[in-house]
């Protein structure tokens, strides 16, 4: 016996508004590079997002200046 399938349309632009303006998000929605270590003495680093990865701090360092800020 088939059972009809059904599809939800949402536009994806309107999702990501919704999850960028929701202030119980806020707090945890990061798009800044940062990098995390193990102790304060800065001998082992986590890499546990691509944010926390070279190559994203790497692009920011590139392409962004301080007149951007």
């Amino acid at each position: 016996m088939k059972h009809p399938l059904h599809l939800f349309y949402r536009n994806p632009l309107d999702c990501l508004q919704a999850l960028l303006s929701n202030p119980l998000l806020a707090s945890h929605i990061s798009f800044v590079p940062h990098k995390v270590w193990t102790s304060a003495a800065k001998i082992c680093r986590i890499y546990d997002e691509w944010l926390s990865g070279d190559r994203a701090w790497n692009i920011q360092v590139r392409y962004c200046s301080y007149r951007d800020i």
